[in-house]
């Protein structure tokens, strides 16, 4: 985007709540892989965590 910043993907979800932890999650690891990041933290509204996270 030249000058003026950068352009990225955005992601909304129509829902809320525990359903969207799993790709929260998958979407984080994708973006952190991208950038060299070894370690995600994702927040969930119940504190549970998606299986195989």
């Amino acid at each position: 985007m030249d000058d003026l910043g950068t352009a990225r993907d955005t992601s909304y979800f129509h829902v809320h709540g525990e359903v969207n932890t799993r790709k929260t999650a998958e979407l984080a690891y994708e973006r952190a892989a991208l950038l060299g990041v070894s370690k995600v933290v994702v927040a969930s509204e119940t504190g549970n965590r998606p299986r195989g996270a």
